[in-house]
């Protein structure tokens, strides 16, 4: 059977607010933004192609405790992070994604 894609009139829209962050959550997205500055300062150049960073990338993903876990983070330009995330069987070959 073969599928039709569907038409949409214009943006998405939503039908009502998003979820808002658990409480545990927000203490860790806190927890999170003052260990990115800390991670960012230190690490002032791209790992990827010696550029000014400015992102950090989570190698295991941002879910539960992974997300403030800095052994799995990387210091990367908005380039590079866009170029990991735009090419995941690549990165994952060369074990910038899991």
């Amino acid at each position: 059977m073969k599928r039709t894609p569907l038409k949409r009139s214009g943006p998405l829209k939503r039908s009502g607010r998003l979820k808002p962050a658990s409480k545990k959550r927000a203490v860790q997205l806190h927890e999170y933004s003052r260990k990115r500055a800390v991670f960012l300062r230190e690490r002032p150049l791209c790992q990827f192609c010696g550029g000014f960073s400015s992102d950090v990338h989570h190698t295991q993903g941002r879910r539960g405790a992974m997300l403030n876990d800095e052994l799995t983070w990387m210091a990367l330009c908005r380039p590079c992070h866009d170029m990991i995330h735009k090419n995941p069987k690549r990165s994952r070959e060369e074990g910038y994604l899991k």
